[in-house]
């Protein structure tokens, strides 16, 4: 159904699909009086069998349009313009122009002129209707039809029918205005035979009093934030399945290898790639969140943890306010603590409390700066053989007891709030 170059080529002889666009339509519906536009008469039908979204029902639509005529209290040659579903077919624009013609053609002298937003702006698909709408508000207060920027050579199908039609059929190619343009009507169709259409009509034109009228919605000015949503939630590199226990601990445990072992891998000890300490506390933390522990308290670090061993597996346990990091390199039960677990990290979870603020720049004035690079060098030197991942100071300042240093800015998190290095 698409367009090979993207574009709807509504009309045209060169029609095979519709370009996709995106959308954004709103309007409210008034009873009450004082706007300059109204909803003069509109219908539905799903009778009308079609064959699929680019072979519609012709007499269908043609009986819906004389039904939302009827309705408005119009004569047809009161209609001086049509918004078309316009889909950009080599087969449902004619189908859809004959019907249009046939509805309307009935004693007008005065021109029936064509336009299609579809053309200009690509089928958004589900707001595509209100955007007719709208365009054809437009219509009706400007007295202007946009031109169809994709008509090169008429389809000579459509052709056919408006030479052996028995008034004039305008399909702008320019902007067109004209003094009969108060009654405009908008046709949309889907899948399976449900065919629409509503006429709009300035104060102008002669309607029924029970119009509803069409207020266009005030101008917000919005503030966009870019977000991505994934399909479902990803698992914490180092907190990936929740294990079930019979007691009320709270057990995460995670593979070494994978995305684990992505957020490591550059910390590297003596040539062994090392679970990092802050990894330790990024780890209870996530844990922690289930058990509503926002803080952290009396964390010791008991042995280091490398993370290549095969089939190691690394879990997180907390329970009566306790937590515990340890790992098992058969870790085969999948349920109850390990018998030959390695403890490497414990502490205390707690809910945080009034913290201070670090004075960040009283310590710098009381520091000294240092050589990042001097420094990377030193430790490469007694084997701590920092990944470039794991490199992120860029500045450093150092006294008798505190050190503060700036961070680089990372381009991913790798799924961790505070990333280890």
């Amino acid at each position: 159904i698409t367009a090979v170059d993207g574009r709807s080529k509504t009309f045209d002889a060169r029609a095979d699909g519709y370009g996709r666009s995106e959308a954004v339509a709103a309007t409210t519906v008034d009873a009450s009086s004082g706007s300059s536009t109204s909803l003069a008469g509109s219908g539905v039908r799903a009778g009308g069998r079609g064959a699929s979204l680019t072979a519609p029902n012709g007499s269908a639509q043609r009986a819906l349009i004389e039904q939302a005529v009827e309705q408005s209290g119009l004569t047809t040659a009161q209609v001086g313009g049509v918004q078309p579903q316009g889909l950009g077919s080599a087969l449902a624009d004619p189908i859809e122009m004959r019907a249009v013609s046939d509805a309307l053609g009935k004693a007008r002298s005065s021109a029936l002129v064509i336009g299609c937003h579809k053309a200009n702006a690509g089928h958004s698909e589900a707001p595509s209707g209100l955007v007719s709408l709208l365009v054809a508000r437009n219509v009706t207060q400007r007295q202007t039809v946009a031109c169809n920027a994709q008509l090169r050579i008429l389809n000579p199908v459509i052709q056919q029918g408006m030479s052996q039609s028995n008034f004039p059929l305008a399909l702008p190619c320019n902007h067109m205005k004209g003094s009969s343009l108060q009654a405009c009507g908008v046709t949309g169709f889907g899948v399976s035979g449900v065919v629409a259409h509503a006429m709009v009509c300035s104060s102008h034109a002669s309607t029924k009093e029970a119009a509803l009228r069409i207020q266009p919605t005030s101008i917000v000015h919005l503030v966009y934030r870019r977000r991505s949503f994934s399909w479902g939630d990803r698992p914490h590199p180092f907190a990936q399945f929740r294990i079930p226990s019979v007691d009320a601990s709270i057990t995460f445990r995670s593979p070494a290898t994978g995305a684990l072992h992505a957020c490591v891998a550059d910390h590297v000890i003596q040539g062994r790639v090392i679970f990092p300490g802050t990894g330790y506390l990024e780890m209870a933390r996530a844990a922690g969140a289930y058990a509503n522990a926002s803080a952290l308290r009396g964390v010791y670090f008991l042995q280091p943890l490398g993370v290549e061993a095969p089939g190691l597996l690394v879990e997180c346990a907390l329970l009566d306010g306790r937590f515990e990091v340890r790992s098992d390199a058969d870790g085969t039960e999948p349920e109850g603590a390990w018998a030959d677990a390695a403890v490497h990290c414990s502490g205390e979870g707690a809910t945080a409390g009034a913290e201070g603020a670090l004075d960040h720049a009283s310590a710098r004035t009381s520091s000294f700066a240092s050589d990042v690079q001097a420094m990377y060098d030193g430790c490469a030197a007694i084997g701590l053989q920092y990944g470039p991942g794991y490199r992120t100071l860029t500045r450093a300042w150092g006294g008798e007891s505190d050190a503060v240093a700036r961070l680089r800015p990372r381009a991913t998190q790798q799924g961790t709030q505070v990333h280890p290095a």
